[in-house]
């Protein structure tokens, strides 16, 4: 047991949070009395404006901008670059067409569905959607 705050907390309990609140499923493995971690990984096949395509590989649950970003996707235009909103979902900048696995991200919440008013369905932020397995997105949409 451990002292957290003005009380005590199990070790266990804490560490069954600490799973929940990551979003990402962990696989125990025992191999030869160790505890080896295993987390599942997804593909995310990206296919830029400029033709070029690119696979990279992410762990599930992880934010789909993050993942782009982390593997040198460029996401923004040129106005993008200067005057995005850093994540937070309200600029609306980072959007990407979902060519296949829509249903591999998490869904919609109230303020993306807003922001992607009068766009086509599939069309999502970067910034408000999970990866929950593999999917094809295409960055710098027209529209």
């Amino acid at each position: 047991m451990a002292f957290i705050g003005a009380g005590l907390v199990n070790q266990e309990t804490r560490a069954r949070k600490q799973a929940r609140a990551s979003r990402c499923p962990v696989v125990s493995m025992y191999s030869f009395g160790t505890d080896v971690q295993t987390e599942q990984k997804c593909a995310i096949k990206v296919e830029q404006k400029n033709g070029a395509a690119k696979q990279i590989e992410a762990k599930v649950g992880t934010n789909l901008r993050t993942a782009l970003r982390e593997n040198g996707v460029d996401i923004y235009t040129l106005g993008g670059k200067l005057r995005n909103c850093g994540g937070n979902g309200a600029c609306g900048l980072c959007t990407v067409d979902v060519a296949d696995g829509q249903y591999n991200l998490t869904p919609m919440g109230p303020k993306e569905e807003f922001m992607m008013n009068g766009k086509p369905m599939s069309y999502r932020l970067a910034c408000r959607a999970q990866v929950n397995g593999d999917v094809t997105v295409r960055t710098k949409p027209s529209n």
